[in-house]
């Protein structure tokens, strides 16, 4: 299946739901695996602003943390890029 968003209310639908339902949990047991623990429900994330010199706190869900494990690491990449920008 194409990386395109799939509508409502296709067919395809319920498939392309299982498969990233599927995707997120495999991303979690490796979190797990490679880790040795479960994503935390939130974390902070403390950065320094370049610009300004002052201190940037970031309250994340778990889903970035999972992404590298989501064969999405340039997402993360990206995130964490943005967020040291900011």
């Amino acid at each position: 299946m194409s990386r395109s968003v799939v509508p409502w209310m296709s067919v395809q639908w319920p498939i392309y739901a299982q498969s990233r339902l599927k995707q997120l949990a495999l991303s979690v047991r490796n979190y797990e695996s490679v880790r040795k623990t479960f994503p935390n429900s939130s974390h902070s994330i403390h950065f320094r602003n370049v610009f300004s010199g002052s201190t940037n706190w970031f309250r994340w869900s778990w889903l970035p943390a999972v992404m590298p494990y989501m064969e999405q690491p340039e997402v993360y990449n990206d995130l964490i890029s943005w967020a040291k920008a900011a």
